[in-house]
């Protein structure tokens, strides 16, 4: 039987070595294992090399992110979510997000691993990936009407927009990694925040769109904000550079403006204030503490 190519995925503290160590134990289990420890460098192995699966840990919401970007870069690649959370809508966002197959951690690794060796032999894993695409293929026509209804809401969004009272709290999300603002997105739907506008993806498209510059000329279609929510690590002009555009121009003056960052750096966070933030955020390691954030901001930030 030829060996089955396997990689795991996870931090230090969720001992992808100790599995390692368990599949490696039976030279007859017919699986080769590598172990990398985040998600971008098993981006580069998959890119370099095939697997027939990988193994990735997650507790968090956030830590799902990663499974969107590991389906881009191996859409038939089955990818198994080992966790020790018990919960359904926890195991619905994992495959949502592109999981073939989540497995509590709390079952121990050695089933985990006997089930692994033995949905792979089977091809059970492989199958599970083809019949979700067919599923995918089959609902296209459910998913056309499905975005022509959320586009028809949309433009009713907008029209009230401009019609007024404009909503309290009017965010614009400046981030260029999909999985965080996929994450954000979520968060605003759940925290019932009324967001309409467009996602920007870095610095320059931000001062674009607050500048009223191509494509973004049209102010009842493309309103201004009311808050921006600003990554501090943009690629090309950074959050920090944008900040300082943002408190150059007259008609802006009054816009707030909140610092993200996945570190509370003081050199950051001095700069920032001193530049004129309204706050300086690190973004959260959970789900619940990101909806959390954008109810606060409601709040604090969204009355009229």
């Amino acid at each position: 039987m030829p060996r089955r190519k396997v990689l795991l995925v996870g931090a230090d503290e969720y001992a992808p070595r100790d599995l390692s160590a368990v599949l490696d134990k039976d030279s007859d289990h017919g699986l080769a294992t590598e172990v990398v420890p985040v998600i971008r460098e098993a981006l580069e192995r998959i890119s370099a090399k095939g697997y027939d699966a990988v193994v990735c840990w997650a507790d968090r919401e956030d830590e799902l992110a990663g499974i969107i970007r590991l389906r881009k870069s191996g859409p038939e690649l089955p990818i198994v979510v080992l966790t020790s959370q018990n919960d359904p809508e926890f195991e619905a966002l994992a495959r949502q997000m592109g999981a073939t197959r989540v497995i509590g951690r709390g079952e121990g690794l050695s089933s985990v691993s006997q089930l692994l060796r033995l949905a792979l032999s089977t091809g059970e894993l492989a199958r599970e990936v083809r019949a979700r695409a067919a599923e995918v293929q089959a609902q296209a026509g459910a998913i056309r009407e499905l975005a022509g209804v959320t586009r028809k809401l949309s433009e009713e969004a907008l029209a009230r927009v401009r019609k007024g009272p404009r909503p309290s709290l009017l965010p614009l999300l400046v981030e260029d990694e999909p999985d965080q603002a996929l994450l954000m997105v979520r968060a605003f739907h759940k925290a019932d925040v009324f967001a309409p506008l467009p996602l920007m993806k870095s610095g320059e498209e931000a001062v674009r769109y607050l500048s009223g510059s191509a494509p973004f000329q049209n102010r009842a279609r493309f309103p201004l904000p009311t808050l921006v929510l600003l990554d501090v690590n943009l690629p090309g002009m950074s959050g920090l550079q944008v900040l300082d555009w943002i408190k150059l121009q007259p008609s802006l003056r009054g816009l707030r403006v909140v610092m993200l960052s996945s570190s509370s750096d003081p050199a950051n966070v001095n700069r920032a204030y001193g530049a004129g933030a309204d706050a300086f955020l690190t973004k959260p390691t959970s789900f619940g503490a990101l909806v959390a954030l954008v109810e606060g901001l409601q709040e604090h930030w969204g009355s009229p």
